[in-house]
């Protein structure tokens, strides 16, 4: 059938052939064999096929493919009749709907305006989408500008859309004319289409720079720009912001919030008009906290009280710190007096995950001196914060600033000189499991303070020296690939431990285990059901065998010369969000990259864990295989 559609077409007009498709079109017994026909005629009869089109429209079981063959070329919009398009917009079929409304959309028909509207109101969803969308082609803000003030409420929210898509002035003025008056869900609808309006779509111009596999999906446009009518716009939000009552300051919060919208004194404003709601604070306060040097300190607080607090949920104080660590490099002391604050007993569950990140976080490499003073303080919370992060500093196997780890190790040698700092080193080096300072714990056991000696003996429990090794046992490193799966695959292995040697290992710097945490690596929860426990050795032993698609090694040489790796944890219009090997975040403006590729090796190293056996490899899959894939 399209080789003979075809075959026609390239001989042209040849006899008879319009005739014969007309009574195929009108008779043949086959209905794929009638629409072909119809599409062909149009082709080859161009304006002179429009008649016997418009009457073939009547017939029920053609209509739909005589209006789309109709509405095939729009320049010849203007020798087409809209009657059979207006008559089909009434069809009981929301196939024919469609094309009546695809039709005099893509012909142009500006004056059937009116005649869609009520179609994006339609109770079938495609026909109600293209309704709206062919309106906004035609440009028709008039005929949407006077449905706000019909009392047929049925058709407001399509008509917002449209004018929600229209940056032209005359809409603006439009809504900005209507919002005093308006009430309710019409005020809510003004409100969000404003918000729609506020900002243009930038033009797309290099290729290179847009998104990729981990697009900031946030907001309705991808690469703002604000436009002639953006700081008109955003005084009237922040005007009926002001003047909103509870219930509709919550919508405008929200709204507001999911557009990106901001300007001078709007953050204060919406966490006041949010109330109780902690969550809609948490939303509000992470876009306040952008930019460089030190952040506000309105959402600093807010974020503090809701982190410490005795009576929110524990997932929600978790997001709390977890925005506070984001800003420590900006104002590492507010930070750490969050964390400092923190009762023993919240270093555990959701709250006590985001103690072990922050504690590991490879930045405080750069804030060694800030970290040793508590280490050194007289407070026993800030001496446990101190110590932690110094301790982690030395033993991380992902740091690799020589530098820097040697710095740590040499504040850690201080704190021995003091039986007070060396009972809270000791209890520090105990909790995170750092063997690498066993010599120094059985040192201690001979101590002259007993209490020092005390918490030696815990230490060296809890680190598991006071057993004695089993013979022959041998490490990860000293092994061959092949003998390492094969006895880490015939052990069960402990979850509990596999879960601690997790964090000892880093792997928290980038991977994730629960879809409520904010996204890093490839995420973890739920992996055994994806992978095999021999793939997942080979990911864990051999990295860079299979990369997960979105986490490739990307390397960035900037303008000033710097170079920067990693993987691209989101990119927005504007900037790239990447995160290297030792977990550490960087903000890119895309105007400061000169280049930008993608490295074939994977940024997790080969050999992370040659100084474990293949017991602890089985007790990490033990524990990966008891995560979930959800939250």
């Amino acid at each position: 059938r399209l080789a003979a559609q075809r075959e026609l077409l390239a001989r042209g007009t040849p006899p008879g052939a319009v005739e014969g498709l007309q009574q195929i079109a009108r008779t043949g017994a086959n209905l794929a064999a009638r629409v072909a026909a119809l599409t062909t005629l149009k082709q080859l009869a161009s304006a002179q096929a429009t008649p016997f089109l418009a009457e073939m429209a009547k017939q029920d079981d053609l209509r739909e493919h005589a209006l789309k063959a109709l509405a095939d070329d729009p320049r010849l919009a203007a020798e087409i009749p809209t009657a059979p398009f207006l008559t089909a917009l009434a069809d009981p079929s929301p196939r024919v709907r469609l094309q009546a409304v695809t039709g005099l959309g893509r012909l142009g028909k500006v004056h059937t305006a009116d005649r869609i509207l009520p179609l994006t109101a339609d109770r079938d969803f495609t026909v109600a989408h293209v309704a709206v969308q062919m309106l906004v082609s035609l440009k028709a803000a008039d005929v949407a500008l006077r449905a706000l003030d019909s009392a047929e409420t049925k058709m407001h929210p399509g008509a917002l859309r449209v004018l929600g898509a229209l940056h032209e002035p005359a809409v603006v003025q439009g809504l900005l004319d209507r919002l005093p008056k308006a009430k309710g869900e019409l005020l809510r609808g003004i409100y969000y289409a404003l918000c729609r309006v506020n900002f243009d779509e930038a033009p797309y111009t290099d290729p290179t720079m847009w998104w990729g596999t981990r697009p900031d999906n946030s907001g309705p446009i991808y690469k703002i720009v604000p436009w002639s009518e953006t700081e008109k716009i955003q005084a009237a939000l922040k005007q009926q912001l002001e003047a909103a009552t509870s219930e509709d300051a919550a919508f405008f919060v929200s709204t507001l919030t999911k557009h990106k919208i901001t300007f001078p004194g709007l953050g204060e404003l919406m966490i006041s008009k949010v109330g109780k709601d902690t969550a809609a604070r948490l939303d509000l306060i992470g876009p306040l906290l952008g930019g460089e040097g030190n952040p506000p300190e309105h959402p600093l607080n807010a974020l503090a009280n809701v982190a410490l607090s005795t009576t929110e949920p524990a997932e929600l104080r978790a997001r709390a710190l977890r925005m506070l660590a984001g800003v420590v490099e900006r104002n590492a002391g507010a930070v750490t007096d969050v964390f400092v604050k923190l009762p023993a007993a919240d270093h555990a569950g959701a709250v006590g995950a985001v103690w072990e990140e922050f504690t590991r976080d490879a930045r405080h490499a750069k804030q060694i001196g800030l970290f040793a003073k508590l280490a050194r303080a007289k407070d026993a919370a800030k001496r446990v914060l101190g110590a932690t992060v110094l301790v982690h500093l030395t033993t991380s196997s992902v740091i690799k600033d020589a530098n820097a780890k040697a710095a740590a190790a040499k504040e850690i040698e201080t704190l021995w000189a003091d039986p007070e700092q060396a009972t809270t080193l000791l209890g520090v080096i105990g909790a995170t499991g750092a063997k690498q300072f066993g010599p120094q714990v059985r040192e201690h056991l001979h101590d002259k303070s007993s209490v020092v000696v005390e918490a030696a003996e815990f230490a060296l429990t809890k680190l598991g020296l006071d057993k004695v090794a089993a013979p022959g046992a041998r490490t990860i490193g000293e092994m061959k690939y092949e003998d390492v799966v094969k006895t880490a695959l015939a052990v069960k292995g402990d979850a509990a431990r596999g879960q601690a040697l997790f964090l000892q290992q880093a792997c928290a710097a980038c991977h994730t285990v629960s879809e409520s945490e904010p996204p890093k690596g490839p995420m973890l929860g739920g992996i055994a059901t994806r992978y095999t426990r021999a793939e997942l050795c080979e990911s864990i032993l051999r990295p860079g065998a299979k990369v997960s698609q979105g986490f490739e090694t990307v390397w960035f040489k900037l303008k000033n010369k710097d170079e920067v790796e990693g993987f691209v944890v989101k990119e927005s219009g504007d900037s790239v969000e990447v995160r290297n090997i030792a977990g550490v975040t960087q903000v890119l403006e895309k105007g400061t990259i000169a280049e930008r590729q993608k490295r074939e090796k994977s940024m997790m190293p080969d050999g992370l864990l040659n100084a474990l056996t293949p017991e602890d490899l089985a007790a990490m899959l033990a524990y990966l295989e008891g995560t979930k894939a959800g939250k």
